[in-house]
């Protein structure tokens, strides 16, 4: 079970090292049409960013404690290694704009989903690049969104369509993302998927998560699955290049 943990974890966590420009607002009391305006803005991102830190999954009672190490190179490439006690690596990622693939240190094994077999491992219709968008703290706002209430601190956009319905909640001072909240009804279950964003990190010019907690309630291969996962990134970096190495060894055998 542990593998099925740190897979759908991954695919989520993985699309949080996405970044947006550094543009805070100086009108603490911005209105509504320029925050859709402000978060409709396509913001500049770095080429190559490097982010480590720690993982905490809580499932039925459980504790996982894992190391991350996530590199990514923007609209291309992700990779992350996850490490247990003692720095020893247990799993290793890379995802491109079409597929998974990866490497289970534990069972010599590897796994390749392709977009399409990830969809229906999740059973959501989500595609990944909606997932990425919502992660990089960076909605893919449509026609169909529009901001249901203004708090005092936070506006919430939502969009509700068919079966499917997201929801954002934006920090009113500084416009930035407090959470996310994914819903979608399938075959008369629910999914819901949660995303804080508990502390961001500036570096240079750019804003990074520091903090996320995730949350998961959904069916997955027909199984009830709950838990939550707290990240916390320790190390950001802004690069001008790197490596992705991901090497199957000939020894590992490909599961399903």
């Amino acid at each position: 079970m542990i593998r099925n943990y740190i897979l759908i974890c991954t695919i989520f966590f993985l699309f949080s090292c996405e970044t947006q420009r550094n543009q805070i607002s100086k009108n603490l009391n911005p209105d509504k049409n320029q925050v859709y305006s402000n978060l409709k803005e396509v913001k500049k991102i770095p080429k190559n960013i490097q982010l480590k830190g720690t993982a905490s999954i809580y499932q039925e009672e459980k504790n996982i404690k894992l190391s991350v190490n996530i590199k990514a190179q923007r609209d291309s490439v992700f990779w992350c290694s996850v490490s247990g006690p003692l720095n020893i690596e247990l799993f290793r990622i890379l995802l491109t704009k079409d597929s998974l693939f990866v490497l289970d240190r534990i069972n010599k094994a590897f796994y390749k989903k392709s977009e399409k077999e990830i969809k229906e491992y999740l059973n959501a219709s989500t595609s990944l690049l909606e997932v990425q968008s919502f992660l990089f703290a960076k909605p893919m706002l449509t026609k169909n969104h529009y901001i249901k209430e203004e708090l005092d601190t936070s506006i919430v956009i939502i969009s509700k369509q068919k079966n499917k319905s997201s929801r954002y909640i934006i920090n009113k001072n500084n416009l930035n993302i407090l959470s996310v909240i994914l819903s979608e009804e399938k075959m008369g279950n629910k999914n819901t998927f949660r995303l804080d964003y508990l502390e961001y990190n500036v570096v240079e010019e750019y804003i990074l998560p520091k903090k996320l907690n995730i949350t998961l309630d959904a069916i997955i291969k027909s199984r009830k699955e709950q838990f939550a996962c707290n990240i916390d990134f320790s190390k950001s970096l802004i690069l001008e290049k790197q490596d992705f190495i991901f090497n199957i060894p000939n020894s590992y055998v490909q599961a399903n």
